[in-house]
């Protein structure tokens, strides 16, 4: 309070004397003082720097004004008092010592000043501006230098405050906020403003000379070679590749406010803005720029939007007003996004301690330039980066990542990261309501979480967000400790230290059971080193000795995390889990039918390897059925040979002619389905798992005689009515000609039988169940993968 006081060139006194004054103060969360005010003040006038456009922010309001208007102030307020008297004859406040003062001591920053509003006995008011350092200095005579240059123009859309006096260190503005209100949505009103201000000082530029005006390249790289990862990094290489996107057209640029919103002006009775804090204009901002920043400002800190609802909002606002028949939303929108995210970078990146609005400006602002990148940098790159920015400034730690950015992972690589569950929750909340988020799949247990997205392109990223470090019911790496060792990268990322790292990769494969990969092997050199006790005991692993594991597991049951309460929970934990597991995983099961030659076999084996690499799950391959019965000849030649001589003949040889024999050999088959459906499903499919049929069913109801089968169809259709459904069945075709160059094993004519019937069968299917039978023709097996892929992807995220 003391400095504040100084500042205004006052000094508190210990009580009341015939020259002080006394005054009321309402405090941040941190104990300094927000709002100072007059004791005599009848109105709580300290509200005018107070922006009321949230339910709560209203309900304070509401709260103020009757504590004001039955006088409670000087109860609830007795013990925020403090007396001041003028402490220099150059106090900006010498003047206005017997008029109605309050005072707001700004935002927290380098550009912070004091805000001072007075009222005499006239009911006449102004406001000062009082410059805190050299940079709200230049803002000061920033804003002096575009009021003036506003008043050579007759704008008749809008008001601005009046300069009553000024100095270096601060600035008199009148006011003109009387019998004015506040407005949330961008209306007409504000359409007109930023068309009289474009048609009075518009004009074009080049890409070039509008990045040198601005100084873009250089103050993003001074950014980019801090030291000390004061700001996330991710941003910076997307606001690079930004910048790189925009073509080299003319660019239209005029005079904008820099903050056009809300809490920056009021509407007046004659239809009118009054518009001021004009510090931040620029002469050189692009078209559209204050519509852009009005809309995603109040949607972020007013309205709570994540940027796609802002991005729908601003397009019909666009879309409604009709800015320019050439105007280019997408590049004008990455102009908005380079200007404004830099301007306030460079503020955040001199701030110690964020409030938790610059964490909600910045995610946004990431899923903003994701946006508008969408069309030039591979969707799972980007958001992989505005994973790990979410995270900046947050308590977590990198398993595995490589030495390079994260975003340079391989396709196939998943990411996991030591969390704590609560940011875990927020992480997963961002990512799920992501711009570039097509669907996304979460996970939840007690020992990691996961989250599985498939982007709008159609890419996947799968991330495990590691909540404690578990085998089964038994802890083997302290969490805290983990995240206390992290350390920060050259690139910016928090990782594993290397020792964590090592012990991790030790317990991992020690407890399960299995060997070391060689590319890990190297670490034993480090681990023999040490002469803690659980190095000593993981140092074996490392040269392929399994021999410790029953003293490794020994080793972690005396732990505090394994004893006493913790042993129980860790149980409970773990078995709770495991009964989510089954109940709630998402396995399937998916068929793959056609003639041979119709590539059913290697469209399979891409496909299982896109699953387990890129979905991250388990795929069991059946041949037709589920086989818990042998083939018939089995009971015969017995299974190696039964098999063998299978594999050695044609398809379609059989000579059955008989009704009575093939109606027992589809019964013993059909038996194999009706039970091998219900192993299959618990073994299988609830555990996650997906089973790829190379074959199924259809084949009886479309070629008995394959099986050695001739009965009429409708039974064979009979028998589908009564088994679990596959949740895709792909039916693979080609022409015969086709078919033949790969595999000469079939007729023409059945070849084209075959596809006959499997399309009508397949059609009639389809109208039962959209979606779940598709007919795809095999030619380009790119496009055919893309197809299944994409399917598949659908119905498993």
């Amino acid at each position: 309070m003391e400095n504040i006081m100084s500042v205004l060139g006052l000094k508190i006194v210990k009580s009341r004397t015939n020259v002080s004054k006394a005054f009321y103060y309402i405090v941040n969360p941190d104990g300094t003082p927000r709002w100072i005010w007059s004791v005599d003040n009848e109105k709580p006038e300290f509200l005018r720097f107070y922006n009321a456009n949230t339910l709560k922010s209203k309900f304070f309001v509401w709260v103020c004004k009757i504590i004001f208007g039955l006088h409670l102030q000087h109860i609830l307020w007795i013990h925020k008092k403090v007396y001041a008297e003028i402490a220099e004859n150059d106090s900006v406040l010498k003047n206005y010592w017997e008029s109605n003062i309050s005072i707001f001591t700004g935002t927290t920053g380098p550009n912070r000043k004091y805000l001072v509003y007075v009222r005499n006995q006239y009911n006449q008011g102004l406001f000062l501006k009082i410059a805190l350092n050299t940079a709200s200095e230049k803002l000061i005579l920033k804003e002096k230098h575009i009021i003036n240059t506003l008043n050579t123009f007759a704008f008749k859309s809008f008001y601005i405050p009046e300069i009553l006096g000024e100095t270096n260190q601060h600035i008199k503005l009148s006011d003109c906020t009387r019998n004015s209100t506040r407005t949330l949505n961008f209306e007409t009103i504000h359409y007109r403003v930023l068309t009289e201000i474009f048609l009075k000082m518009g004009k074009k530029t080049s890409k070039k000379d509008f990045l040198q005006y601005h100084e873009i390249e250089s103050r993003l790289e001074n950014l980019t070679t801090k030291q000390s990862f004061t700001i996330p990094q991710g941003m910076l290489k997307k606001l690079k590749s930004l910048i790189q996107s925009i073509d080299d057209s003319d660019i239209m640029v005029s005079l904008a406010h820099g903050d056009f919103t809300p809490w920056n002006m009021l509407k007046t009775t004659n239809q009118k803005l009054f518009i001021y804090d004009w510090e931040l204009a620029s002469e050189n901002y692009p078209l559209a720029f204050d519509a852009f920043h009005y809309i995603i400002q109040k949607g972020i800190l007013i309205e709570h939007k994540n940027w796609t609802e802002i991005e729908n909002e601003l397009y019909k606002t666009i879309k409604a007003f009709k800015l320019k028949d050439d105007f280019c939303f997408r590049t004008y929108l990455s102009l908005y996004l380079i200007i404004n995210t830099i301007n306030y970078l460079e503020i955040f990146s001199e701030q110690h301690q964020w409030h938790k609005q610059v964490n909600w400006l910045l995610n946004t602002w990431n899923d903003a330039i994701s946006f508008a990148l969408k069309n030039h940098v591979v969707h799972r790159k980007l958001l992989i980066l505005d994973t790990f920015d979410f995270l900046f400034k947050q308590e977590y730690a990198g398993l595995k990542l490589p030495e390079s950015s994260p975003e340079q992972l391989e396709e196939y690589s998943d990411i996991d990261i030591c969390i704590q569950k609560p940011l875990a929750n927020s992480l997963v909340e961002y990512l799920k309501n992501h711009s570039l988020t097509k669907r996304a799949v979460f996970t939840n247990n007690h020992t990691y979480s996961n989250i599985l997205i498939q982007t709008t392109e159609n890419s996947i990223l799968s991330i495990d967000l590691i909540h404690s470090f578990k085998r089964k019911s038994v802890q083997f790496l302290d969490m805290k400790e983990i995240l206390k060792t992290a350390y920060t990268d050259l690139q910016g990322t928090k990782k594993v230290s290397l020792m964590n790292s090592i012990r991790y990769i030790g317990f991992f494969y020690g407890l399960n059971g299995k060997n070391i990969p060689t590319k890990y092997t190297p670490y034993e050199e480090i681990l023999g080193k040490s002469s803690e006790e659980v190095d000593s005991l993981l140092y074996p692993f490392f040269l392929e000795d399994k021999t410790n594991h029953r003293y490794l597991i020994k080793y972690l049951l005396r732990q505090p995390f394994n004893l006493g309460m913790n042993k129980w929970l860790n149980k409970v934990h773990y078995y709770m889990d495991v009964v989510k597991r089954i109940m709630f995983s998402k396995g399937m099961m998916i068929t793959f039918s056609g003639a041979d030659g119709a590539g059913k076999s290697t469209v399979i084996e891409l496909s299982k390897k896109e699953l387990e690499k890129r979905l991250r799950k388990r795929v069991i391959i059946l041949r037709h059925r589920p086989s818990i019965l042998p083939i018939l000849s089995a009971w015969t030649k017995g299974k190696e040979k039964a098999e063998r001589d299978t594999a050695q003949t044609l398809p379609r040889q059989g000579k059955n002619k008989n009704v009575i024999s093939s109606l027992l050999r589809f019964a013993y088959y059909y038996t194999d389905y009706l039970l091998g459906q219900i192993i299959i499903h618990f073994k299988y499919i609830l555990r996650g798992d997906v089973v790829l049929y190379d074959r199924y069913y259809f084949d009886f109801i479309n070629d008995g005689v394959r099986s050695n089968i001739i009965l009429p169809k409708w039974i064979m259709k009979l028998g589908y009515c009564f088994l679990l459904k596959p949740q895709l069945n792909f039916f693979l075709y080609a022409d015969a000609h086709t078919i033949l160059n790969r595999k000469k094993e079939l007729k023409q004519e059945d070849i084209e039988h075959i596809n006959h019937q499997y399309s009508t069968l397949f059609r009639q299917l389809d109208k039962k169940s959209p979606n779940h039978y598709l007919v795809i023709e095999n030619i380009d097996l790119q496009k055919t993968l893309k197809t299944i892929t994409k399917e598949i992807t659908s119905k498993i995220v």
